[in-house]
């Protein structure tokens, strides 16, 4: 706050403690603390994401955040860590150097 980095922000209302679905239904609801995280609900490929998250009520009748998060954090580790001249740091996420 007040542009202190060292002081925690609740970047999610109503569950401020948890990565949960109350993420995906602030983003649905224009709620979203971080301009980044808004955005995805203003991309047509990302807002398909969100919703099917959101659900109709905290999840409900949408994917279970909370099943499949954990699947995909798993996934994740079987990726191999590039070094040296295998990969690259892209200046521009969508395009290669």
């Amino acid at each position: 706050m007040n542009g202190d980095g060292t002081k925690p922000v609740a970047l999610d209302r109503g569950s401020q403690t948890k990565f949960d679905v109350s993420f995906f239904k602030n983003v649905k609801d224009g709620n979203a603390v971080l301009e980044s995280d808004q955005r995805l609900w203003g991309d047509d490929a990302t807002r398909k994401i969100m919703q099917n998250y959101a659900g109709n009520i905290r999840g409900l009748l949408g994917f279970r955040f909370d099943f499949e998060f954990p699947k995909a954090i798993i996934k994740m580790g079987s990726i191999e860590v590039k070094i040296g001249t295998q990969g690259e740091i892209r200046k521009v996420c969508s395009k290669f150097n």
